[in-house]
């Protein structure tokens, strides 16, 4: 039976076989935290904290320092390290596998009026996948796009250019809002199941989302 177990947790961490700590997680709460802190007229630095009884923990530091009246540079750092037994005592059944995990990233924003224009940067350091439920809702990463997949991955290089703008389209009584933005992903092997969990390659990714806002409806955003 031990040496079923060892080869089943062999195949998940390393040969890219399904996990299977579906059903076989345990975890009792979950707890958020999250301040603002304005260090100087110029400088915020914004911190969240995630804390998943018996997952994970994880850290969100992004420091913003105002450039000039319509530039901003931002930078963040995300630290997450396993607590307890990671989900499960026994590793085949372990949603938070590895020890710890790291991620660093820039972003450099412009705006005016209503047109705004960013960059960023994000590396997930080697030594430990990024580790987020997708059903929790979005990453708030300057990497993020609609549908990539940073989760997951370790040694992962990301880069997204965005352009974001408003405009009338009939007398002022409804605009749209363009959100335009291409990214590129750099990933480890698609072999490399340890580095690269959904076995995803180096892929360019493009969205375009329209959005109409009309005045006196609110509550309606097609």
């Amino acid at each position: 039976m031990a040496r079923v177990l060892a080869h089943t947790l062999l195949e998940g961490l390393f040969l890219g076989a399904p996990s299977l700590y579906e059903g076989n997680t345990s975890s009792d709460f979950i707890l958020m935290f999250n301040s603002n802190f304005k260090l100087t007229e110029k400088l915020q630095l914004d911190f969240w904290n995630y804390y998943v009884d018996n997952i994970y923990n994880t850290v969100y530091v992004k420091p913003s320092l105002q450039l000039s009246e319509k530039w901003i540079l931002n930078a963040e750092w995300l630290h997450q390290n396993r607590i307890g037994d990671g989900g499960n005592a026994l590793d085949e059944f372990r949603y938070f596998a590895q020890a710890s995990s790291d991620l660093l990233g820039l972003q450099l924003n412009y705006q005016q009026g209503k047109s705004k224009l960013s960059l960023g940067y994000d590396h997930i350091l080697p030594g430990g996948q990024f580790i987020s439920p997708r059903e929790w809702g979005r990453e708030d990463l300057f990497s993020f796009q609609k549908r990539e997949r940073s989760e997951g991955s370790a040694d992962n290089h990301a880069v997204v250019l965005t352009y974001g703008n408003a405009f009338p389209i009939i007398n002022d009584k409804v605009d749209v809002r363009t959100i335009f933005s291409v990214g590129r992903q750099w990933k480890p092997a698609v072999t490399d199941a340890e580095n690269n969990k959904y076995a995803m390659p180096d892929y360019t990714h493009i969205n375009l989302d329209l959005f109409l806002n009309i005045k006196g409806l609110n509550n309606l955003k097609p």
